[in-house]
């Protein structure tokens, strides 16, 4: 799953866990909803900070980083 889906699977949750809001027994679901659309969202922003593999080390295999 790349960052964009994470993201995508965010606002999904999000608004999942916004449709429980005040609405008394559906409080716990509506916090599990959110914690669930925190994941994906901190995931989609860590895809977005992933640095680009190095062409050298990539091309030299294993070995250039021993």
């Amino acid at each position: 799953m790349d960052g964009r889906a994470h993201f995508r699977k965010a606002e999904q949750f999000a608004e999942k866990a916004a449709e429980y809001l005040g609405h008394g027994d559906g409080q716990d679901t509506a916090s599990v909803w959110a914690a669930v659309a925190q994941v994906h969202a901190t995931l989609a922003v860590a895809a977005g900070l992933e640095p680009e593999p190095d062409s050298e080390l990539e091309q030299a295999g294993p070995q250039a980083l021993t």
